[in-house]
């Protein structure tokens, strides 16, 4: 019982750091978009500004700190040996999250690479 409830917390973490990554991509994207250099990958200090100030980045923060809370709860009921596997879900989460919301599933290629990782891991 006490493993099941770990594994639980453990895919709910994972669950938030995956609306994180996505929530802090599209942070990042439209922080690009208000500066209009698209071809700049460079984050000087007016786009850090920019991007703290931004809601999705905030979201993005508090849902990392709500992640890694719930695996540390299922770190206290299970071993890391449990619950480390699991956190790796968040990647196909995160795939899976960010594909709904651009309405455009991934090719072949992302699914084999995120299978291949999770196998890996």
């Amino acid at each position: 019982m006490t493993f099941g409830l770990a594994i639980a917390f453990a895919v709910i973490g994972s669950l938030a750091n995956a609306y994180a990554a996505v929530f802090q991509h599209d942070a990042v994207d439209s922080t690009i978009d208000h500066f209009g250099d698209h071809h700049s990958r460079f984050v000087g200090w007016r786009r850090l500004v920019h991007l703290v100030r931004t809601p999705g980045w905030v979201i993005g923060m508090a849902l990392v700190g709500l992640g890694a809370a719930f695996h540390i709860v299922g770190l206290t009921l299970a071993p890391i040996m449990i619950i480390q596997p699991v956190g790796i879900t968040a990647i196909l989460f995160a795939i899976v999250i960010a594909s709904r919301r651009r309405s455009s599933w991934p090719g072949a290629g992302v699914w084999v690479s995120a299978g291949a990782t999770v196998i890996g891991l």
